[in-house]
């Protein structure tokens, strides 16, 4: 079962090369005994590979953050 302890906020974070920036944010649940999903959506830059990371921060200002993933954003598209 997945869970939520003092949860204040999950920072969305895209990057490249090492370099991330926040892009949203989710409210938190709080204390939470349940599995929760939550869903940002992102209109990233085609042409590309973006990298994608999640904060979790707190209540008390304590921060983990998840193992990057990549995303292929595909080739640049021509339209009418």
């Amino acid at each position: 079962m997945n869970s939520e302890i003092s949860v204040n906020r999950y920072a969305v974070e895209r990057g490249a090369n090492g370099a991330f920036a926040e892009i949203g944010s989710l409210q938190g649940g709080g204390n939470v005994d349940a599995a929760v999903e939550y869903e940002y959506v992102d209109t990233p830059p085609t042409g590309r590979s973006v990298q994608y990371r999640i904060r979790q921060i707190t209540n008390d200002g304590a921060q983990e953050v998840t193992e990057p993933i990549t995303v292929n954003t595909g080739i640049n598209a021509v339209g009418p």
